[in-house]
């Protein structure tokens, strides 16, 4: 007998199961019906005004310039007194300045008023983690909360979670989570009418227009919750300039979006899980507007007693490796990580990769060895952990033939902010003579300081990053 184990099963699925039934395994539909459901929604676009609005917008780029907003609380508040009759709302929120803390206690609010609400994102892992904030507020409403296809495990880390019935109708007082790809299928289905009192559209940035229409004809009002400087709409197409003159509008939707429409917008400006020395970091994309309020600053005692590869003020530092031996690589990414859980083995830790190709490489050659860990270690794709927070990342920035992509400010800018503590930059030593980054991302990679370890020695040449320090610049 050969025994095989399974993840990611649907609850709706598992409970129709009976023993002894065949199970024949398939290639699920997303992302293609996502894609289909974009194209009837766009085809459609003249049968519905709401709908054409977005999908035949004059759009530019040029008058994005949000409110600054230190405490997400404050715009709940302004929400109550000021906001109640908008129809669009758009929030900025940089790396860890509390979109799902905002979403979650608006939600609540939204509630307590009656209301029917769709939250949609383009990964699962999102709507959990809104899920689970939700569900710490200590008078949050229970059994209200749906998921559409509600995994095993995601019932089991979020337990008052329930699978989305096949019968399901929007009510007042309940809650829909659900991929942009259901919900721009729900969006085809349905009517001319909105029906849903609030639409929320988290990481929205990753949204195409046909994305932001299909809200449109689902919800009454629309909250969009972003960040233009984070993750764009996946597009796999190289080249993809020479498809039409028009690319950018559908690369950059929400930026476009954001910038044209006339509607109350804010960004929320403080940080709660960068440190002060990530916050310097990050802020080379955000122009200086952040302040860090993390509770994890110089002082900490895990940031002491961590290996010198690591930068004690917390933020990131850069590791070179040699591609040409990688089996090293993974076992000094094992060894960091097995060290980092002696310090606590509470710790949740991410190793990232910005292509498939690279996560598989890590898959392959370390979840196994985690054992009784793995629950504690996520190895993914930048793209699937937007909205991700941990204690501990790792990016392995993986060329897979275009070296530049690792480094794409959008993409750099999510896999250098989803730590609490500490991010390590794991790059080729050859980029060292031709750097495949520019720009920001340089400026960004400047500030780091960078070690050269000969694996499986002790030796450790330590690097620090040339220009003004941190305590210079402020």
């Amino acid at each position: 007998k050969i025994n095989v184990g399974f993840n990611s099963f649907d609850v709706e699925f598992l409970n129709i199961l009976n023993k002894g039934d065949k199970i024949i395994f398939g290639i699920s539909d997303p992302p293609l019906k996502y894609y289909f459901n974009l194209i009837d929604i766009t085809k459609n676009a003249t049968k519905n005004k709401r709908v054409e609005k977005v999908i035949l917008g004059d759009y530019h780029l040029n008058n994005f310039d949000p409110k600054p907003i230190s405490n997400s609380l404050d715009l709940i508040k302004l929400y109550k007194s000021k906001l109640l009759n908008d129809k669009d709302i758009i929030i900025q929120g940089p790396p860890g300045t509390g979109k799902t803390f905002f979403i979650s206690r608006l939600i609540l609010e939204l509630l307590n008023q009656k209301k029917s609400i769709l939250i949609s994102t383009l990964a699962n892992r999102s709507l959990i983690e809104i899920a689970n904030k939700y569900f710490t507020i200590s008078n949050a409403k229970k059994n209200v909360v749906y998921k559409s296809n509600l995994k095993l495990e995601e019932s089991k880390e979020v337990k008052d979670l329930r699978p989305m019935p096949k019968d399901f109708m929007p009510s007042e007082s309940n809650i829909l989570l659900t991929t942009f790809y259901r919900m721009t299928g729900l969006a085809v289905e349905i009517g001319k009418e909105p029906v849903y009192d609030y639409l929320i559209l988290e990481e929205a940035s990753q949204c195409f227009l046909g994305t932001i229409a299909a809200a449109k004809k689902l919800g009454k009002i629309i909250i969009m919750v972003g960040d233009p400087l984070q993750l764009p709409p996946v597009v796999n197409q190289n080249n993809s300039g020479q498809i039409s003159s028009d690319i950018n509008l559908m690369l950059e939707s929400f930026a476009y979006y954001a910038s044209t429409i006339n509607c109350p917008k804010y960004k929320f400006t403080t940080t709660f899980r960068l440190s002060e020395k990530a916050c310097y970091q990050t802020n080379t994309f955000y122009n200086n507007s952040l302040k860090s309020k993390s509770e994890v600053q110089k002082n900490n005692s895990i940031l002491k007693n961590l290996s010198s590869i690591y930068n004690n003020e917390g933020g990131s530092s850069l590791f070179y490796y040699d591609s040409k031996k990688l089996n090293e690589l993974y076992e000094f990414i094992f060894s960091e990580i097995k060290n980092l859980l002696r310090l606590d083995s509470a710790f949740n830790i991410a190793i990232l990769s910005s292509t498939k190709k690279g996560v598989k490489l890590l898959r392959d050659n370390l979840l196994h060895k985690f054992n009784d860990s793995q629950d504690q270690i996520i190895i993914n794709t930048v793209d699937g952990v937007q909205g991700l927070t941990v204690d501990f990342c790792f990016y392995f920035a993986y060329s897979d033939g275009n070296p530049s992509f690792s480094f794409k400010i959008n993409r750099f800018n999510v896999a250098s902010s989803r730590a609490k503590y500490c991010t390590l930059i794991l790059i080729d030593e050859i980029y060292k003579i031709i750097p495949p980054y520019k720009g920001l991302v340089g400026d960004f990679i400047s500030k780091c300081s960078y070690s050269e370890i000969a694996i499986g020695t002790e030796k450790i040449n330590q690097y620090k990053p040339k220009g003004k320090s941190e305590s210079s610049e402020k």
